[in-house]
């Protein structure tokens, strides 16, 4: 073995321990890490055995093993492009759909904090207590009242008035 095979295959057995570091800290995900490591793979098979890509060149009819080399390094280099593509594509959907339900919900924020607001149906919202009850001015709102009254204190009729929710005027 020459220099520059020896320089091949530590600089292939560099990327594969790269590689594997990534993996190991989280930062390369486990689909993407697969086709890298079998590829640093192919590289130290083809530094050890530099008579395996001469015998493939001439197999595909290519003169010089190094352009072979680089021919399939094109190929995958086209072949990871498309793949990074496809995720993309597939994330900027997932990005779209999430910032359509989060819109949604957002407006349902606002509804119900209108309605705690300003009770928009004061007639579902309000409850009132009976002249009789010692707490007769007072009108509670079920979205926010903080402690429960019996149900047998409170009736049907409405007020005078709407009044707005308690927790608006805080």
């Amino acid at each position: 073995m020459t220099k520059t095979y020896v320089l091949g295959l530590l600089a292939a057995l560099g990327a594969t321990a790269f590689i594997v570091e990534m993996l190991r800290r989280g930062i390369l995900r486990e689909k993407f890490a697969v086709l890298w490591l079998l590829v640093s793979g192919a590289l130290i098979v083809f530094a050890a055995f530099p008579a395996l890509l001469r015998s493939l060149a001439d197999l595909a009819g290519i003169a010089v093993p190094s352009n072979l080399l680089f021919l399939m390094a094109a190929v995958l280099l086209l072949l990871v492009s498309v793949q990074l593509s496809y995720e993309v594509s597939r994330l900027e959907a997932r990005t779209r759909r999430l910032a359509e339900e989060v819109a949604l919900l957002r407006h349902d924020l606002e509804r119900s904090r209108q309605e705690l607001r300003g009770c928009l149906n004061p007639a579902s919202a309000l409850w009132w207590l009976p002249t009789s009850h010692p707490f007769r001015s007072q009108i509670w709102c079920r979205h926010c009242s903080d402690r429960q009254m019996p149900s047998s204190w409170w009736t049907t009729a409405p007020p005078p008035r709407w009044p707005t929710c308690r927790r608006a005027s805080r």
